[in-house]
């Protein structure tokens, strides 16, 4: 079957246990992306749960504070002329909100800023599912970076 922007597969070649309907816009000048999207997960796992990790991988680009970048000893890979110094040139990603059911719900951050683990209303029970609504996610894009680049002619993240 022939790719269609409908339709990938004929059937699913994994487990489905998220699931994300994302909008969103590119302001390019300002090198933001901005969106809501909703997530639908599925405990798979053998116990309750009541927290939902939001996994924010360009808050691994955010600053010298992160993980990621301590790390490496401050040596990412970033391209010629990259300066640590100019804010502008980091990336991040930046929750204004997640919801269930209207309801705004509340979280923390795990070791650095890459994980916003949400806290549910309620345990979500094996098998069970969930939706939540991630607002304005809103993530600068870091100017030089090899492995999330930005740059005239190209928008790219590498997930390998």
């Amino acid at each position: 079957m022939a790719w269609t922007g409908d339709r990938w597969f004929d059937q699913a070649k994994s487990p489905r246990i998220a699931n994300y309907r994302i909008d969103a816009a590119l302001d390019w000048q300002a090198r933001l992306l901005q969106g809501q999207e909703t997530l639908s997960w599925r405990n798979t796992g053998s116990a309750p749960t009541a927290e939902l990790p939001l996994h924010l991988y360009l808050n691994a680009f955010k600053g010298p504070q992160s993980l990621y970048f301590k790390e490496n000893g401050g040596r990412l890979g970033a391209a010629p002329g990259w300066d640590p110094a100019d804010a502008r040139q980091w990336g991040y990603c930046r929750l204004t909100s997640v919801r269930l059911n209207g309801r705004t719900l509340e979280g923390h951050f795990g070791e650095d800023a890459t994980v916003y683990w949400v806290r549910l209303p309620g345990p979500v029970a094996p098998g069970e599912d969930t939706r939540v609504v991630v607002d304005g996610w809103g993530p600068g894009m870091p100017l030089t970076w090899p492995e999330l680049a930005l740059s005239p002619t190209a928008l790219r993240a590498d997930t390998t």
